[in-house]
């Protein structure tokens, strides 16, 4: 794995229009901690999926709320933790769906394919409810998933 260091820490409201800014902001970081372009490529599916889900369903209230990224390069992986301040909700379940998808768009239900696959990238996923937040730690080795 690149470099350790200093970890990447965002603060971001529950506003869509921020997704390309943080995708910026952790595709430098994961650049200049210099790790493997597999191992940057399912630590950003991963931050991304968990703020799309917190952003459109926890925090889709109509009110400002504060959403927390940070990334940590640690031996062998990346370890995320996403922190919110929306309505409680444990995203594991979905995330352990291991249920195939309709084949059919139509017949197929909304949501979930976006925690399976982040269920399916990390390697940890732990989730807790801190007061009125909720705290998901994931981590994604460098050895996630299948090997191409």
């Amino acid at each position: 794995m690149g470099k350790t260091g200093e970890p990447l820490r965002l603060v971001v409201p529950n506003d869509i229009s921020e997704m390309g800014r943080v995708e910026d902001d952790v595709a430098r970081f994961l650049q200049t901690r210099r790790v493997p372009e597999r191992t940057a490529y399912a630590a950003r599916v991963v931050v991304e999926e968990m703020l799309l889900n917190a952003i459109r369903h926890g925090c889709a209230d109509g009110t400002l709320h504060t959403i927390r990224v940070e990334l940590r390069v640690a031996a062998g992986g990346i370890d995320i933790r996403i922190e919110d301040d929306c309505r409680e909700f444990d995203p594991r379940p979905l995330a352990r769906d291991r249920s195939a998808p309709s084949p059919s768009l139509s017949d197929r239900r909304v949501g979930g394919v976006g925690l399976q696959l982040v269920g399916a990238i990390s390697n940890r996923f732990e989730y807790r409810r801190a007061g009125d937040r909720n705290v998901s730690e994931l981590r994604v080795s460098e050895s996630w998933g299948p090997t191409p």
